[in-house]
């Protein structure tokens, strides 16, 4: 096998690295989708209460409401970090002098309306 890798490196050393780099993005892209899907479908994961660590991200895919529909509630849509990333409920707490708890009732009541609201969809 490495005698073979040898000669193809030989005989056409650019195809063989972009085989190989093509082929190590395949198996990182493929084993992280496969993470995430393995964790998402676990029950435990879905539809979680909602804590203080988590993020408006994590609380949409547990939910499977969209994260901007929460960043409306919130009205937090300001509160994007580097790179489009939510900061934690805690964080966001913090910043906008409103008690957790306060955070939390409203998007449960955010969640709900959503639900519902998906759920009358024909």
């Amino acid at each position: 096998m490495i005698a073979r890798l040898q000669q193809a490196l030989q005989k056409a050393p650019l195809l063989t690295l972009a085989f190989i780099a093509a082929l190590a993005l395949t198996l990182w892209f493929g084993g992280r989708f496969t993470m995430q899907a393995v964790y998402w479908a676990d029950p435990r994961h879905q539809q979680q209460e909602i804590e203080g660590w988590m993020t408006l991200g994590y609380i949409g895919r547990s939910w499977q409401v969209p994260p901007p529909v929460l960043a409306d509630a919130l009205e937090a849509a300001h509160a994007l970090e580097q790179r489009h990333r939510y900061p934690p409920l805690a964080r966001l707490s913090q910043r906008s002098d409103v008690p957790l708890a306060d955070l939390i009732a409203t998007l449960d009541a955010a969640i709900a309306a959503h639900l519902a609201q998906e759920a009358a969809r024909p």
